[in-house]
């Protein structure tokens, strides 16, 4: 029998990409657990985006839903909603448009997840190896 050669054998980096590409593609378990985690984010940016219409004061004269005294100050939009551009952490953060602390990591969590996508996209065809 011949040895494989060397070219021939799988590298350390080939099977992680491996690995990586059945993660991503939901092959794993932790992948699976991955999907569910991104359809659980857009689920609640859906979520979110709906209810944060209920605590802007131009569209709601509700004492619950006044931006001071009610049920969600500035804390609660920064982390959820980033309806007002100073709430905080739009400030602290020096962005010049509001946010909140779930559309940074949905950015965070899809930006990586894109690009780990492309490191292997060669892996799901052919066509598209080598850029």
């Amino acid at each position: 029998l011949t040895e494989p050669l060397l070219s021939d054998r799988p590298s350390a980096s080939n099977t992680f990409r491996q690995a990586l590409y059945g993660f991503l593609e939901g092959k794993s378990e932790a992948g699976r657990f991955y999907e569910i985690f991104c359809v659980v984010l857009i689920l609640i940016n859906i979520a979110t985006f709906c209810l944060s219409t209920l605590f802007l004061e131009e569209y709601n004269d509700a004492s619950w839903a006044k931006r001071d005294g009610g049920i969600c100050g500035d804390v609660c939009d920064a982390i959820w909603f980033g309806n007002y551009r100073d709430n905080g952490l739009t400030e602290a953060l020096h962005l010049g448009g509001s946010t909140c602390v779930l559309e940074l990591l949905t950015i965070g969590v899809f930006t990586i997840d894109f690009l780990l996508h492309f490191y292997t996209a060669d892996l799901e065809s052919q066509v598209y190896k080598g850029w």
